[in-house]
């Protein structure tokens, strides 16, 4: 028994010291959604470029049109994409702003179950239509909840998608969070297969989102 606890004692220590050695290697850079918050993410990851954040855009417009979905109402301005390295990418942040606002701090605080069951039916009919249309798959859409991020009241929608050439699952969560005349959509993703390291890193950023 003894001889157990030892051996208990010294994984431990093993797991901590392990720990500690990686976060004190662990650096993180700050960006801002221009006329938004800032939020923190891995200093190793890498900024995409004007020009691979456009082509999304397109790509976007193109299987919403496709679809038959009207995205003309709400305009999306400033966008940041970080992803993970190495290449492929096994995480992803998505942010920009939206003008106007589809609902306020207030529409949130006196959301009921009702709204957010009307709310996720909407959600999830509109992205199975841009699923027939494109090459990402929604597969399960979670319950859409109120929480609070960085003071404010966000709207956290909850899914999990595929692609037709990768058929690994990500979870996504969809995040909007209406401050001042505007809105800011973010989207925190990850591989399933990559949960345990990727998870921890975007709830930390999550946590760094600063107005």
């Amino acid at each position: 028994m003894h001889l157990q606890f030892r051996l208990i004692s010294f994984v431990l220590a093993v797991l901590c010291a392990s720990t500690v050695a990686y976060s004190q290697q662990a650096t993180f850079a700050r960006v801002r959604v221009t006329n938004g918050p800032t939020l923190e993410y891995p200093a190793h990851w890498k900024i995409a470029d004007e020009a691979t954040v456009q082509n999304r855009v397109h790509a976007g417009q193109a299987t919403a049109d496709a679809a038959g979905v009207n995205l003309s109402g709400f305009q999306k301005q400033n966008r940041v994409v970080v992803e993970s390295t190495p290449f492929p990418n096994t995480a992803q942040i998505r942010a920009s702003i939206v003008k106007p606002q589809e609902y306020s701090q207030e529409d949130l605080r006196l959301a009921t179950f009702q709204d957010l069951q009307a709310l996720r039916a909407l959600f999830e009919s509109t992205f199975r239509k841009l699923s027939a249309s494109g090459t990402v798959k929604v597969d399960k859409v979670g319950e859409p909840r109120v929480e609070r991020i960085a003071g404010k009241l966000a709207l956290v929608i909850p899914y999990t998608r595929y692609t037709e050439s990768d058929r690994v699952l990500w979870q996504v969560e969809q995040i909007k969070i209406p401050f001042e005349d505007r809105l800011l959509s973010m989207t925190l993703s990850y591989r399933t297969s990559d949960t345990t390291a990727m998870k921890p890193i975007l709830e930390r950023v999550k946590r760094t989102l600063q107005f």
